[in-house]
C-alpha cells in the first residue's frame, strides 16, 4: 500500500494568499507535519509525499495551497517552466530514482494551462533507450514556484541495450500474434516502424517477472478493419512478447460521415454532413453532429479548451461503422487515434459520444495507457465528462433513476452507473457476473489480463468519486457536500492536463486529486471547505489503497511454533550439485542452473536473494524438462516445503483467464526418482494458477499448473506433514507447446522445514540422504480443460 505522508524540512517562502489559505484550512491539512521521514528528505511543512507500492521510489511530491516545494526567484524568466523544473530535479530528482537528470530525463512536452500553472513532462531514458511509463512531471506556476511533482521511473536497471532480435523479426511476430488471437489475415496487418524502448512491468503493474527488459514497440493495425489499433511490446532479445493490449478505447469544426450499414466502405466514409450544414435526415449522423457540438462547447465552456487537441483539429466522426467480417449492425463505439467511430445508434446517446471525444482528449493530455489501472482511469475520466454532458443537456435533470447511467439512450439499454457502479456486472470465464467496484478493497476489483486488466470493471472508483463531488452523498464512512457540475469538472481538467503521467495508478490519481483541490483554492475557484470534501470523497473510496484482491498472500513459515531448517538452499552454490536439469521429452532442454550462462546468450539473472537462482525458459517448441533435485531429506513430523518463484508462460487468450499453452508443476518423489507425483494438492499457499488446454502438443496438457504470469515473486508453499518419515526430493517441470514463448520459470530460496513447539512437531537432527542417479520418469496427466466463450459483458456498450 503506498503511504501518504506529511514531510517537513527546509522551508520556502510564502506569499501573502498561502499564509492566508492555509490559515483558513485550519490543522486539517497540516495534521501531520512533524513527520521525521519529511525531514529527511529536505521538503517544507505540509509537503505531501506518496511511494509507489512496487519500486519503493517516491512517486508524489505536493505542496499545500498557497505553498511551494520549491521556489526560484533568482532564475531569468529566459530560463522559463523548463529551467525550473530542471533545478528542482537536479536536486529532488534522486527521490523518484534518476540519479542523473541530464542523462536520464528528457523533456517531452509543456503545456501551459489559462491559469498560468505549467506542466513540464518528463521521459526517462536509460543508456539513450526511453522507457515505457518511465516519466515524470514538473508543476510549476507563473511565479516560478513548484507546486507538485509526479511520476514513476524504472530503477537500479543494467540493461544490454544492444537488439538480438531484428526489427523486422520482432514485427513479423507481432503481426503473427495479432492475427493467430484475432484470426485475421496476417497480410491485412501492418505494424509501425519499430522503436527501442525498456519495458518494466513493475511501473504499470503488471504481470509478469518484475525485471525490465529491451523491447520493439510498435502498433499494429488492420488495412480494412479500424477497430484494429494495438500496441506490441516484442523483446528485443528473446523475441517474447513482452506486452500487448488494444489501444482502440472502445466505449467545433465537425465532418460526420456515415457508413449505413456497409462494411465495404471503410472509414471515414461518406461524408454527408459539415460544420454549419443543414440536418441530412439520418438520425446517427445528426445526432453525432448535434452531440459532438454540445461536447465541444462543454469543454469550451468549462476549460477553454479548443477540440480534442486542444488546438482546434477537425473532429472526424463515422456513424453506422461496421468492421469487414464482423457482426453488423456493428454493436460498439471507439476512438481510434484520429477520429471517432460509431456503430449504429451509438451516436444517439450523447454521453456515449462525449465518452469517445473524452478518449481523444486524454490521448493528447495525460496519455494514459489503456492498460491496468491507468487505463481504468482513462475510461473513468471518458464517463465522468460523458455524464457531464449528458447532465448539461438537462436529459436526466428530472430523472433520478438515470441520472448518472451511462449509455441509457441506448437500444440495448445503460452500460454502467457513475452514483452505484456494483449495480452493474461484467461478465468473465472465470469468475463470472462479476460488480464493478466502488472501492479499491470491494471485492469486484478486477487483477487479470481480461479487459486489458479491468480497464472497464476497475474504472467505477474514480467515477464514484466524480458523483460523490458533483451530488454530494455519504458513503464509506464520509459525508462528502456537492460542489456541484463545474468545480468537480474543473478539479478533474486540472488533473487530466496538468497532474497525471502515462502510467499513472490510482495511488497518483489520489494525490493529484488533492493537488488539483489546492491549486484551484488559489485560483478562487474552489474554497477551503470544498477541499476538504475532495479529501473525503478519495478517501471514502479508499483510493490510495492497493487492492487487496491483487495481493498474493505471502506464505507463512509457521502458523504455529518456529521454523527449523530440514533443507534450505538459496541456490548460491551451483557447485554442490543437488540440482540438475532433465530433459523428458522434446530435443531441447531449457532449464538452467546456475541461470548463467544459457543456450540464448542473455543474462536471466533475476534472484529474489545473492546473483544466482534457477530459470526455466518457456520455449517455443514442443517440450518437457525439468530441474530435478538430485539428493533425498528424510522428513521429519511436521514439515513443509516452501519457495519463492516468479513466471509468465505462454498464455491461451482464446480460454479465457485460468487457462494456458504452457504452464509449470511441482512434482515430488519418495523412491529416489523412480516415479513422481504431482504436488497439486499438497498446496497450502499460493498453488497452481490454471489448467493447460489441448490442441498444440503441450506434454502436460490437461493438467492444473502454473499458468500466465505472477506479479513479480511469490511464495508457495506445500504441506509435506502426510509424508513423514519418508525419503523426499523435489522437481520443477515445465510443459511447452508448440509455438509462442515467454520468459519461463525463475525459482529461488528453496526451504524444506518443520515448526518447533507446533504439535506434532519432530525433534533431534534432520537426515540428509546423499544424491542418488535415478531415471526420472513421466508423471501421467489427468484431467482434461473446458474451453469458455470469450468475456462478454453484461450492460456494455464499450470492451
Amino acid at each position: 500500500m503506498v503511504q501518504e505522508r506529511q514531510a517537513r524540512g527546509r522551508g520556502v517562502g510564502l506569499v501573502l494568499v498561502g499564509m492566508v489559505l492555509v490559515a483558513a484550512l485550519g490543522g486539517s491539512w497540516l495534521a501531520k507535519r512533524g513527520d521525521a521521514e519529511g525531514q529527511t528528505l529536505g521538503l517544507p511543512p505540509g509537503t505531501r509525499v506518496g511511494y509507489h507500492h512496487a519500486t519503493g521510489l517516491v512517486r508524489f511530491l505536493g505542496a499545500a495551497a498557497g505553498e511551494a516545494l520549491a521556489e526560484y526567484p533568482s532564475l531569468s524568466s529566459a530560463e522559463g517552466p523548463e529551467g525550473i523544473a530542471e533545478a528542482f530535479l537536479s536536486v529532488y530528482g534522486g527521490l523518484f530514482g534518476v540519479a542523473d537528470t541530464q542523462r536520464d530525463l528528457a523533456i517531452q512536452s509543456t503545456t501551459t494551462a489559462p491559469s498560468g500553472r505549467t506542466a513540464v513532462r518528463y521521459q526517462q531514458h536509460y543508456d539513450g533507450v526511453p522507457i515505457v511509463a518511465g516519466e515524470l512531471l514538473v508543476q510549476v506556476d507563473a511565479s516560478q514556484r513548484v507546486l507538485a511533482a509526479t511520476g514513476e521511473t524504472a530503477r537500479d536497471l543494467t540493461l544490454d541495450v544492444t537488439p538480438r532480435l531484428a526489427s523486422d523479426e520482432a514485427c513479423r511476430r507481432a503481426l503473427e500474434d495479432v492475427a493467430q488471437e484475432r484470426g485475421a489475415d496476417p497480410q491485412a496487418l501492418t505494424c509501425s516502424e519499430p522503436e527501442l524502448w525498456i519495458y518494466d512491468p513493475a511501473l504499470l503493474d503488471a504481470p509478469g517477472p518484475r525485471r525490465a527488459r529491451l523491447v520493439w514497440r510498435m502498433e499494429i493495425r488492420h488495412a480494412d478493419d479500424l477497430s484494429v489499433r494495438e500496441l506490441a511490446l516484442v523483446d528485443a532479445h528473446m523475441g517474447v512478447m513482452a506486452l500487448r493490449f488494444s489501444m482502440v478505447d472502445e466505449a467545433k469544426l465537425r465532418r460526420v460521415h456515415d457508413n449505413a450499414n456497409d462494411a465495404s466502405r471503410g472509414l471515414p466514409g461518406t461524408l454527408v454532413r459539415i460544420e454549419g450544414g443543414p440536418p441530412v435526415g439520418v438520425t446517427d449522423a445528426d445526432a453525432a453532429y448535434a452531440f459532438l457540438g454540445d461536447t465541444y462547447d462543454l469543454y469550451h465552456r468549462l476549460h477553454g479548451r479548443d477540440s480534442w487537441d486542444g488546438a482546434g483539429a477537425p473532429i472526424v466522426v463515422t456513424t453506422r461503422y461496421c468492421p469487414p467480417g464482423q457482426e453488423c449492425p456493428y454493436r460498439n463505439a471507439f476512438w481510434n487515434g484520429t477520429q471517432l467511430v460509431f456503430g449504429e445508434g451509438y451516436a444517439r446517446a450523447d454521453d456515449v459520444v462525449a465518452h469517445e471525444y473524452t478518449h481523444a482528449v486524454t490521448e493528447h493530455t495525460s496519455r494514459l495507457f489503456y492498460y491496468m489501472q491507468s487505463g481504468a482511469i482513462n475510461e473513468a475520466f471518458s464517463d465522468i465528462w460523458g455524464e457531464f454532458v449528458d447532465l448539461s443537456n438537462d436529459g436526466d435533470a428530472g430523472n433520478d433513476a438515470e441520472r448518472w447511467l451511462v449509455g441509457e439512450d441506448l437500444t440495448n439499454g445503460p452500460a454502467r452507473s457513475l452514483s452505484d457502479p456494483p449495480s452493474f456486472a461484467y461478465l468473465f470465464p472465470d469468475t463470472g457476473l462479476q460488480p464493478y467496484p466502488d472501492h479499491m478493497e470491494h471485492p469486484g476489483y478486477y487483477c487479470g489480463h481480461l479487459d486489458n486488466g479491468g480497464v472497464h470493471l476497475n474504472s467505477g472508483i474514480a467515477a464514484k468519486v466524480a458523483y460523490l463531488l458533483t451530488d454530494g452523498g455519504s458513503f464509506g464512512g464520509y459525508d462528502i457536500g456537492p460542489l456541484g457540475l463545474a468545480k468537480t469538472a474543473a478539479v478533474f481538467y486540472e488533473v487530466q492536463t496538468q497532474l497525471l503521467t502515462s502510467g499513472a495508478g490510482y495511488a497518483d490519481l489520489h494525490d493529484a486529486l488533492i493537488q488539483a483541490a489546492y491549486n484551484l483554492v488559489v485560483d478562487g475557484v474552489l474554497t477551503p471547505p470544498d477541499v476538504t470534501h475532495v479529501e473525503r470523497a478519495v478517501a471514502a473510496v479508499g483510493m490510495d489503497r492497493h487492492p487487496p484482491a491483487c495481493a498474493v498472500a505471502v506464505a507463512p513459515l509457521c502458523t504455529e511454533g518456529s521454523p527449523q531448517d530440514v533443507f534450505y538452499d538459496d541456490l548460491e552454490r551451483p557447485e554442490d550439485g543437488i540440482w540438475t536439469a532433465v530433459t523428458l521429452e522434446g530435443v531441447y532442454n531449457s532449464f538452467y542452473y546456475p541461470q548463467n550462462p544459457n543456450d540464448l546468450g542473455l543474462d536471466a539473472t533475476y534472484a529474489r536473494s545473492g546473483v544466482t537462482n534457477i530459470w526455466g525458459y518457456d520455449q517455443e517448441y514442443i517440450g518437457d524438462y525439468a530441474m530435478v533435485m538430485m539428493r533425498d531429506v528424510v522428513l521429519p513430523a511436521g514439515a513443509y516445503l516452501r519457495f519463492e518463484h516468479a513466471f509468465a508462460f505462454e498464455e491461451a487468450p482464446k480460454w479465457g483467464q485460468g487457462f494456458g499453452a504452457d504452464g509449470g508443476v511441482v512434482e515430488y518423489s519418495i523412491d529416489g526418482g523412480a516415479t513422481w507425483q504431482d504436488a497439486g494438492p499438497l498446496f497450502t499457499h499460493n498453488g497452481y494458477t490454471g489448467r493447460l488446454v489441448e490442441g498444440w502438443g503441450n506434454p502436460l496438457v490437461g493438467r492444473e499448473a502454473f499458468v500466465s504470469a505472477s506479479r513479480g515473486y511469490i511464495t508457495s508453499r506445500l504441506d509435506l506433514r502426510s509424508l513423514a518419515g519418508e525419503r523426499f526430493r523435489v522437481r520443477f517441470r515445465i510443459g511447452t507447446d508448440d509455438g509462442g514463448n515467454d520468459y519461463g520459470w525463475f525459482i529461488d530460496n528453496i526451504h524444506i522445514y518443520h515448526c518447533l513447539d507446533a504439535p506434532g512437531a519432530a525433534t533431534g537432527t534432520p537426515t540428509l540422504v546423499e544424491p542418488t542417479r535415478a531415471t526420472p520418469t513421466r508423471a501421467t496427466p489427468t484431467g482434461v480443460p473446458h474451453p469458455w466463450w470469450f468475456p462478454v459483458a453484461i450492460k456494455e456498450y464499450a470492451r
